[in-house]
């Protein structure tokens, strides 16, 4: 039987949603107060604030527990394309971030997949 992989869809969703987000935000707090010509930023946040509506939340871990290595690299490589701020340093700490929380996540899901057989075989036997 041939396992179906569940791609990663919902989670490039999510991930366009924060990039927009970020990118909206550090637009308009570039000089550290909220002023008038940041209204011009707004209509990127709103936009990218709706954009968390289109994402199936139900399907993050599923979808995380079933990325492979090429999957988890595309997610990372959307971030790092569509995340730029104007401070390099904080955007390369945000994206390694990003990257080892993934596979962090990855991890612990898979040990917890584990567990679980081990819990059924042991109630098998």
């Amino acid at each position: 039987m041939e396992l179906v992989k569940m791609g990663v869809d919902n989670l490039e969703k999510l991930t366009m949603a924060l990039c927009g987000t970020g990118v909206a935000l550090d637009k308009i707090l570039d000089d550290m107060k909220i002023t008038p010509k940041d209204i011009f930023h707004a209509p990127a946040l709103l936009s990218s604030l709706k954009d968390f509506a289109g994402v199936s939340y139900g399907l993050l871990l599923p979808e995380v527990s079933d990325m492979d290595d090429v999957e988890r690299e595309r997610v990372a490589n959307l971030f790092r394309t569509k995340f730029n701020i104007k401070s390099d340093a904080i955007e390369v700490a945000i994206e390694e971030g990003l990257a080892l929380v993934l596979s962090g996540l990855q991890a612990v899901l898979a040990l917890k997949n584990i567990g679980a057989k081990v819990n059924a075989a042991a109630l098998a036997a």
